[in-house]
């Protein structure tokens, strides 16, 4: 399992490397806070809150992908990358488990949807507790607020099918849902992020509007990871940057690091 995750991470990286596209950053798997190339690379949860395990099975993947990747681009950043960004604990279990293990990377990546994840407050006093103890930056790598609940088509009994509905909301959100509520989260958390001095903010995923055999995965894929129950159309769509009809949104325009940085000297 090593030597095979190690070749395929070379093989990757070094086709984008032979396509001459420049790669600035790395995630070593995405969103691993469970681990990653399971079962080999579980994590299994512990009983009672006790600390999760198979982290050593977990750690030697983790370095040998890292190993692959600094020998194809010893300048991009590797990040490792989590969900559950409110989750202070299992941030410091994981990162304290790779700092006690001098794991090889350089920045710290969270995904960060209000719907799952907690509010402002419990994502910033996330990211300062790992930037004081692990001594890394932090990126936000994924990021996503909808622009409206409305489905840009219904199921035949007249329901919704996208990941984010009126039915499933149940988190107090710090905006409507709405194109106006979109862009003005978007340039509260841009003006947060800057002053906390993270690494970046990707937004996930902001042009994937409605269209013909546009879908989150292929049947065999659904398969694979035993989800064939759920539509393979596109639930995301509400999400984007772009509206269903393939019109740019005010968050678009909002989504502008260097006016906030403006602003804040001003």
């Amino acid at each position: 399992m090593k030597h095979e995750a190690y070749e395929y991470t070379k093989k990757v990286l070094c086709t984008f490397k032979e396509l001459g596209i420049d790669i600035p950053y790395v995630q070593i798997g995405n969103e691993i806070t469970n681990g990653f190339m399971w079962p080999h690379g579980q994590l299994i949860e512990g009983k009672h809150g006790e600390k999760r395990g198979n982290y050593e099975h977990f750690i030697d993947l983790l370095n040998v992908c890292i190993k692959g990747a600094r020998e194809v681009l010893p300048n991009a950043r590797l990040i490792i990358h989590l969900e559950r960004s409110n989750d202070e604990k299992v941030y410091d279990e994981l990162f304290s488990e790779l700092q006690s293990h001098n794991v090889d990377y350089d920045v710290i990546g969270m995904s960060y949807y209000p719907y799952w994840h907690g509010t402002f407050t419990q994502l910033f006093n996330n990211i300062k507790k790992c930037q004081n103890k692990f001594h890394k930056p932090v990126m936000i790598c994924e990021l996503g607020y909808g622009f409206t609940l409305e489905d840009y088509i219904l199921t035949n009994n007249g329901t919704s099918e996208l990941k984010v509905t009126k039915e499933n909301l149940e988190a107090e959100l710090p905006f409507d849902i709405s194109i106006e509520g979109q862009r003005q989260f978007i340039e509260t958390f841009l003006k947060l992020c800057f002053n906390e001095k993270l690494e970046g903010v990707i937004y996930w995923e902001p042009l994937w509007i409605p269209g013909d055999n546009i879908c989150w995965a292929s049947h065999e894929g659904q398969r694979y990871i035993h989800e064939e129950g759920k539509p393979t159309r596109n639930e995301w769509s509400n999400q984007c940057l772009i509206d269903y009809g393939g019109n740019k949104l005010p968050a678009f325009d909002a989504y502008n690091i260097n006016k906030h940085k403006k602003e804040e000297i001003l």
